[in-house]
């Protein structure tokens, strides 16, 4: 599909995609691993993870937190 400015989805740099991947707290090269539940956001890294134990909002949409778990990939 076309985006603002005329640019297709495939010419978006590959940079970016990496970036969607990176932790959204410390923005290191930390891959995505944790989904905050309830609101299912795949937003941190394990070392982010451990340390917002305790988390009583989301960081993305601040819905109450129920837990913080592991995403394996297959």
């Amino acid at each position: 599909s076309t985006m603002p400015g005329g640019s297709t989805m495939k010419d978006r740099p590959s940079v970016r995609v990496e970036a969607e991947q990176e932790c959204v707290l410390c923005f290191m090269e930390n891959a995505r691993t944790h989904i905050i539940v309830p609101c299912m956001h795949l937003c941190l890294c394990e070392s982010c993870a451990i340390a917002c134990e305790g988390l009583e909002e989301c960081v993305i949409c601040r819905t109450p937190v129920s837990g913080i778990y592991a995403v394996k990939s297959p």
